[in-house]
């Protein structure tokens, strides 16, 4: 599985870091996949953040992931303004 797109967001104001992770899965109760995405960000500042994320699971049948972007440094919420997710069975 590649999941593969860009998270579109509006930095809050104090913030210096956005992360993007995935999990197999929900973030509640789901595993990581490694290749998080970091970018260094500037508050108040606009962002198209691209991330790649590969899984690999045996049985790819009624399978969900979520996606999430955090903000580092941040004292409030940035704003995702668009996510744009694309997933592809190999």
């Amino acid at each position: 599985v590649i999941i593969s797109g860009t998270m579109y967001l509006t930095a809050q104001s104090t913030a210096t870091r956005a992360e993007v992770k995935a999990y197999r899965g929900t973030l509640a109760t789901g595993v990581q996949l490694s290749g998080e995405t970091l970018q260094t960000v500037v508050g108040n500042d606009y962002y198209g953040i691209p991330f790649v994320f590969t899984d690999t699971p045996v049985d790819v049948s009624g399978l969900t992931y979520d996606i999430t972007m955090t903000e580092v440094g941040a004292s409030g919420n940035g704003l995702v303004n668009e996510a744009i997710v694309h997933g592809v069975v190999f």
